[in-house]
C-alpha cells in the first residue's frame, strides 16, 4: 500500500499503523471471515493512514476497529442505513419513524434498498443495543425506543459511521 501511495511511507512505521495492522490480522485470522467487516476495517486504516501526522498518534483509529471487528455485515447495514436516514431526514421524520419499537425495524428495512428485511433488524437488535451502538426499548411494555430523534444510534455509533462515511 505504501509502494501503491495508499499510505504515507512514515505512516507504516507508527505504532498507530502497527496497532491498526495487528488488529486487521487478528481479525482475518481469528475471526469468521466477513467481508463488509474486513472492508469497513480497511476504510478505517486507510483514512487513519491519509490523516495528517498530527493525528499518528491518536488512539481513535484502533479504538474504531476494535469496536467494527465485533460487528458483522448485517450489523454494519442497519447502523449505515440508521445513520443514512439519521443524517438525510429531518430531526421530525426520523423520529417519528422511530419512536415505536415495532416501527424500527420496518422503517430500516425499508429504507436499506431490501439488504436486510424487518425480521434481520429485529433478530439483531439486542446486540446493538448491548454493543452500545443502537438505544434500548423504553416503557414499560417497551413499545418505546431510546434515542428516536437520532435514528435509535448512540454517539459511539454516530461516531463510527461518521468516520466510515467520510
Amino acid at each position: 500500500m505504501v509502494q501503491e501511495g495508499k499510505i504515507k511511507p512514515e505512516y507504516a512505521e507508527t505504532e498507530q499503523a502497527a496497532e491498526c495492522r495487528v488488529e486487521m490480522f487478528d481479525s482475518l485470522d481469528k475471526d469468521k471471515p466477513d467481508q463488509k467487516r474486513t472492508e469497513a476495517m480497511k476504510k478505517i486504516f486507510l483514512k487513519a493512514a491519509a490523516s495528517p501526522s498530527s493525528e499518528w498518534a491518536n488512539p481513535r483509529p484502533q479504538q474504531l476497529l476494535r469496536i467494527c471487528r465485533t460487528l458483522n455485515a448485517e450489523e454494519l447495514i442497519i447502523l449505515g442505513t440508521a445513520y443514512r436516514l439519521f443524517k438525510t431526514r429531518t430531526r421530525e421524520e426520523v423520529e417519528k419513524s422511530s419512536r415505536g419499537a415495532d416501527q424500527w425495524p420496518d422503517y430500516i428495512a425499508g429504507a436499506s434498498q431490501n439488504l436486510v428485511s424487518a425480521g434481520i433488524v429485529d433478530f439483531y437488535e439486542d446486540d446493538l443495543v448491548k454493543k452500545k451502538l443502537i438505544g434500548d426499548r423504553d416503557h414499560s411494555d417497551r413499545s418505546g425506543v431510546r434515542l428516536a430523534h437520532q435514528c435509535r444510534l448512540t454517539n459511539l455509533a454516530i461516531e463510527l459511521c461518521k468516520y466510515l462515511q467520510e
